[in-house]
């Protein structure tokens, strides 16, 4: 039987890597569920062609898995957005919550 402090620590490894991944999904703008993408039993299934999943609706917080909008395009294939294209609404599918303080920066 695996001691108490092994199965702590792999429960913290675990944890730590779900919550640290799914961070990438949510700056990503991806619309998937949290459940979904740390679930072993029912994992998230990437689409088949290989493109990039949906991106989170505007006004929407979290990923929920259902709908989405198109993403301005595959991470592969498009520039990435600066501050100003946030500021200005130029970047197709954007949803960030915070693009920076205001009067800060330019």
């Amino acid at each position: 039987m695996p001691s108490r402090s092994a199965v702590v620590s792999t429960l913290l490894l675990f944890a730590g890597y779900a919550i640290g991944s799914y961070g990438l999904v949510l700056v990503r703008g991806w619309n998937i569920s949290p459940l979904s993408w740390i679930s072993p039993l029912n994992p998230y299934q990437w689409p088949t062609d290989g493109s990039d999943p949906l991106c989170i609706p505007q006004g929407q917080l979290w990923g929920n898995g259902v709908g989405g909008i198109q993403c301005g395009g595959s991470a592969s294939t498009s520039k990435t957005p600066t501050k100003t294209d946030y500021q200005t609404g130029t970047v197709a599918g954007a949803n960030p919550i915070i693009v920076g303080v205001a009067g800060r920066g330019k």
